[in-house]
């Protein structure tokens, strides 16, 4: 019995060590870029060899594996790749926790954070950093940019200037720059910063779509389509362009065109919230009310915090005298989005909601905020 016994306790050591011992791919750190922003630019080999190493690690990771720092980075720049920030961090930490004070280590885990939807948290690594390199253009980058998704435009503004005196031939500073300026509503010096871009790289597709945004945005409908159909010649595949150009002739009346533009765009970007929309909005003005309906359902299920979803579908659950969920879309919209409030004031398109004699109470009621 204790011979056998000891026979099994063998057998299990050695499938044991078996486990233990068997290769994971790696990929060398040193191959890594400085940010993981910029990992799609790596040599499509290094991307491949880089998500079988990551993913295998991480699941080695999982069962129990402990990873040494390097493993540990590779994990995490797999993680910022494939979307799985939560990953990403959680590496990043522990690699932090092996190696403190790593400074690219701490500049990504700042950016991964910001991807996560926790900007004051890389803020404040961002703002530790500089106070070692003060005057590093990619830490004044990344903290501006952290800065501006937290609504601090003019502080971000001020970051980009300094960031650009640095590297004043920084394509995605004077990109950067020209959008909080517009986020100031300072149109014609946001202009100018996306020219600035252009001039260096004629060929930034991000450049040339946010100027047409700022033409967009003053009524100037003829520069911002020569803006976009010049990015569609660089990139065919952009789905933001296809929108916008919807947009345009959804303004035009072209409804028939501009939903053409819209299925491109969603085509290219399945899940697209702002496509949905606007489809919606297009089919409503086409007077296909139930299809609007239906892809301001889209928009809503891509993006459930979408204020003008809410709002679109409330005027089409309106026009279908659908006028419960349009009440309740609507007040998701003004609570979402209070400054939607003015204009459902005025939108005649709820006539049917202001005017019913069960609902009419309750509209402006709501409309008063009460």
């Amino acid at each position: 019995m204790n011979k056998l016994f000891n026979f099994l306790l063998v057998l299990i050591l050695l499938v044991s060590c078996q486990r233990t011992s068997a290769p994971v791919p790696n990929f060398p750190v040193s191959r890594l870029p400085e940010e993981f922003l910029s990992l799609g630019a790596m040599p499509v080999a290094d991307q491949t060899a880089l998500k079988q190493a990551g993913e295998e690690l991480y699941k080695a990771s999982k069962q129990g594996m402990k990873l040494a720092p390097d493993q540990l980075y590779v994990v995490a720049a797999w993680g910022f790749a494939a979307g799985n920030y939560p990953a990403c961090e959680e590496a990043l930490q522990e690699y932090l926790a092996q190696k403190p004070q790593d400074g690219k280590a701490e500049l990504n885990l700042a950016l991964t954070l910001t991807a996560l939807g926790k900007p004051q948290e890389a803020l404040g690594i961002l703002e530790s950093l500089l106070k070692i390199a003060p005057n590093q253009a990619s830490l004044l980058k990344n903290y501006g940019v952290t800065l501006s998704q937290l609504g601090r435009f003019a502080q971000a503004d001020q970051i980009f200037v300094q960031a650009l005196k640095v590297n004043p031939r920084a394509v995605e500073l004077w990109n950067n720059r020209g959008v909080v300026l517009a986020q100031q509503g300072k149109l014609k010096e946001s202009i100018a910063c996306y020219r600035k871009a252009l001039d260096i790289q004629p060929d930034c597709v991000e450049a040339l779509v946010n100027q047409g945004l700022v033409y967009m945005s003053s009524g100037d409908v003829k520069n911002a389509e020569q803006c976009y159909q010049k990015a569609l010649k660089i990139n065919p595949k952009y789905a933001e362009v296809y929108n916008q150009l919807g947009m345009i002739q959804g303004k035009e009346g072209k409804y028939p065109q501009a939903i053409e533009n819209f299925d491109r765009a969603l085509k290219l970007q399945p899940g697209f919230a702002a496509a949905y929309n606007n489809k919606g909005l297009a089919l409503y003005k086409s007077g296909n009310f139930d299809q609007a309906l239906n892809n301001f359902n889209l928009a809503l299920k891509a993006d459930p915090n979408f204020a003008e979803a809410y709002y679109d579908r409330a005027l089409a659950q309106t026009i279908l005298h659908q006028y419960g969920p349009a009440f309740e879309d609507l007040s998701k919209a003004l609570t979402l989005k209070p400054s939607l409030n003015g204009a459902a004031h005025t939108d005649p398109r709820f006539s049917g909601l202001k005017n019913d004699p069960q609902w009419a109470e309750k509209f402006r009621r709501l409309l008063q905020g009460k």
